[in-house]
């Protein structure tokens, strides 16, 4: 197979790796002679980049998601942004988080590259990877994998407040209010298994707080939040929640009454 033809098979893919060319019958050999003729650049060990394009984030990415079949995909803020559900107006998106299991290795070329922004890794094991993922074919770029906004909602707290702020997380979740904004089932089997019992205290606390209208829905029952006192933000003041035994802090006591309007002591 020449290259055109894995063009034809890929219209909107501009990076490939060695192994995956090799696949088809291009060798690196064959590789080389594509870079001398104008065809191809390196990317660095492993992976090339056709001439005349400047490859983006979206494009590794993709690379290593369909390629390399790698379990890494777009989460936390970028995700909610990707779907509109954040509080805030994000016309660009300059610090993207891509999320994997700790074990993940990536490979060099892909870590070296910068991609035009300033990406943020989260690397953790608290929710299993094979749930709430979706494909996403973002405007003239590749098709790419990332979190659902229930799965995302998790990961902004997961990486809070080291990442994003306690008090944008608990505004997100306003955008989240209504009973068709999120999928009842999804978040429950999310809240099930999730390994983070801040994440769950925060979450819970949260939307009861918001009076989210499909809090009711879920079964708390059959989600585990530990036993001890959750500090979220240790450096910054706050309150203790009784109810799901986590400290939430001053930054979003400070928001909207939340001090009065939620039962504390």
């Amino acid at each position: 197979m020449k290259l055109h033809e894995v063009l034809e098979q890929h219209p909107q893919d501009v990076i490939f790796t060695s192994k995956y060319l090799k696949q088809r019958g291009i060798s690196s050999t064959l590789c080389q002679r594509y870079q001398q003729s104008g065809h191809l650049k390196s990317l660095g060990y492993g992976a090339w980049c056709l001439a005349d394009q400047e490859p983006t984030l979206f494009h590794a990415l993709s690379c290593l998601q369909q390629q390399e079949q790698k379990p890494i995909h777009i989460g936390g803020l970028t995700a909610l942004i990707l779907h509109r559900q954040t509080h805030y107006v994000y016309p660009d998106i300059t610090n993207p988080w891509y999320v994997m299991p700790t074990a993940t290795h990536l490979p060099f070329w892909f870590e070296k590259h910068l991609w035009g922004v300033w990406p943020q890794k989260q690397q953790t094991n608290f929710l299993p990877y094979d749930i709430g993922l979706i494909s996403w074919e973002p405007k003239k770029q590749p098709k790419v994998i990332i979190s659902s906004i229930e799965r995302a909602t998790l990961e902004c707290l997961h990486g809070a407040p080291r990442k994003i702020s306690l008090a944008e997380c608990y505004q997100n979740l306003e955008c989240l209010c209504f009973d068709d904004s999120i999928h009842i089932d999804l978040m429950q089997t999310l809240l099930e298994q999730c390994q983070s019992h801040k994440v769950k205290k925060l979450f819970l606390s949260f939307a009861e707080h918001n009076e989210v209208e499909w809090f009711d829905d879920l079964n708390l029952s059959n989600i585990s939040l530990g036993q001890g006192i959750h500090v979220a933000s240790p450096f910054e003041g706050g309150q203790l929640c009784q109810k799901y035994k986590v400290m939430i802090p001053q930054s979003v006591l400070a928001l909207d009454d939340y001090q009065q309007a939620y039962q504390m002591d």
